[in-house]
């Protein structure tokens, strides 16, 4: 049903921010003059398939031409709180339940009154500061704009800052028959987000809690499920992402004729982020899941390169009005990505774990069909059969010969050679064990390795 049905790939519409695609993180609202929808398919169709699910126009404040300089500054302050809490047992409450028997010995009084959402709250102070200058006349003017919005997340540690500028510089020439427009855009932030889970966490909080122990550690019950310390989880971790993005748009306008318009456009944008994440030692993550701290690193680079020229001719004839527009349009996207972090011990040991695990596995499998051939002498079993399905399994995957050379040679039919192939399968089977104590030498996995031969002297593979 195509891209915009209701499982399609992409259902945003496509964000024109002065002619050149964007989108609203691109723009400072002050910096906004008019948004436009083009509602019918007439009207984005010069944009093609990317107009398919609609076009946004968003057109910046421009430079004026009255001959007059001015200056305009404006700002503002806000803060936010919960308007509707959620209505909670308090610590008196918790010890009212207790005392009634509605509470078990599981949830125990700590012996202290904490509200939760409280420690992982704060008043926030939002500003903003917008600058902007205007000059300039009717042949050359200009327009340079600057904003600052500094917001603290209502959560603690939670905050966005934003630094941007624009420029728009117009001049004509040739009784404005020939126009030109640069339009220049940069902006900066960092921001920190909210963990979702940490105000879980604080809901869930036994309200007799404290939040640190006597000697300042802090406070955990770590052996309930998905159960921690809120504010433990803020303070024990910590992370920021940063932004910059650039847009530098040209064009030109020129009407030789009454009722013909050339146009030109081409613009480069460059976005590039950032983000980092970290959690020390002393995060639930290392103290219940043995973590041992953790860090990740990431990041994206995406550039764009558009340019496009389009010709217009409108003509009018008594009462009827008729445009002719032709064009062509270019544009390129170049995009990279990164991302690395400290993988936890099991993971970093996960091609060992496979080393031994599997083999050892393997191992056995191989060991008891030998044995189960000597014993009966008689042709394939079912746990032949299986045996040999899991050989084959393993040799496709890259296993060590010696052990799907063993697994084929204990899986093969019966016939007056039964025990001379059940030697060799087993022959095969001690080759292969002794193929993993040389890839395992070294390392510290001899327990692990001992228990799998005791398996393997279990049957008499001796």
């Amino acid at each position: 049903r195509g891209n915009t049905s209701l499982m399609g790939q992409n259902q945003s519409p496509l964000i024109l921010i002065d002619g050149i695609p964007g989108d609203m993180k691109t723009v400072v609202p002050q910096d906004i003059e008019s948004i436009d929808v083009l509602k019918d398919g007439s009207a984005a169709a010069i944009y093609g398939t990317r107009g398919t699910n609609g076009v946004i126009f968003i057109t910046t404040k421009r430079a004026g031409g009255n001959n007059k300089s001015t200056v305009e500054y404006s700002t503002y302050f806000s803060t936010q709180t919960i308007a509707r809490k959620l209505n909670l047992s308090t610590a008196a409450d918790f010890r009212q339940q207790i005392k009634d028997g509605f509470r078990t010995t599981q949830m125990a009084d700590n012996g202290t009154s904490t509200d939760w959402l409280k420690e992982i709250t704060r008043k926030p102070l939002i500003q903003d500061h917008n600058l902007t200058f205007r000059g300039g006349n009717d042949k050359t003017n200009f327009l340079v704009n600057l904003n600052y919005n500094n917001t603290q997340g209502l959560f603690l540690k939670s905050y966005n800052q934003v630094f941007s500028g624009h420029i728009d510089l117009n001049h004509s020439m040739f009784d404005n028959k020939l126009k030109f427009n640069v339009n220049l855009f940069s902006s900066s932030s960092k921001w920190n987000g909210f963990n979702s889970w940490d105000y879980t966490q604080a809901c869930r909080q036994n309200p007799t809690s404290p939040v640190k122990n006597a000697d300042g550690t802090w406070f955990q019950e770590l052996t309930k499920f998905e159960y921690q310390n809120p504010v433990s989880d803020i303070y024990e971790s910590d992370g920021q992402t940063n932004n910059v993005v650039g847009r530098y748009k040209g064009a030109v306008v020129f009407t030789p004729i009454t009722g013909l318009k050339l146009s030109g456009v081409f613009s480069y944008g460059k976005t590039t982020q950032e983000n980092g994440y970290s959690e020390t030692k002393q995060n639930v993550s290392t103290l219940r899941d043995n973590r041992n701290g953790y860090a990740n690193t990431g990041g994206y680079e995406s550039v764009d390169r558009l340019a496009e020229l389009t010709a217009e001719y409108s003509k009018s004839v008594n009462k009827h009005n008729f445009t002719i527009l032709g064009g062509y349009s270019y544009q390129e996207n170049d995009y990279n990505n990164y991302y690395m972090e400290n993988s936890p011990q099991w993971k970093r040991n996960w091609k060992l774990i496979r080393l031994v695990f599997m083999p050892v596995m393997v191992l056995c499998f191989a060991v008891s069909v030998g044995y189960l051939v000597i014993s009966t002498n008689k042709g394939l079993t079912i746990s032949s059969v299986i045996a040999g399905g899991i050989g084959i399994i393993v040799g496709g995957g890259g296993f060590p010969d010696d052990i799907r050379d063993a697994f084929f040679a204990a899986c093969m039919p019966a016939s007056g050679r039964d025990a001379g192939i059940a030697a060799l399968a087993l022959h095969e089977a001690q080759r292969a064990r002794d193929s993993i104590l040389e890839a395992l030498s070294g390392e510290d996995w001899d327990l692990l390795v001992a228990a799998g031969y005791r398996v393997v002297d279990d049957r008499d593979c001796e």
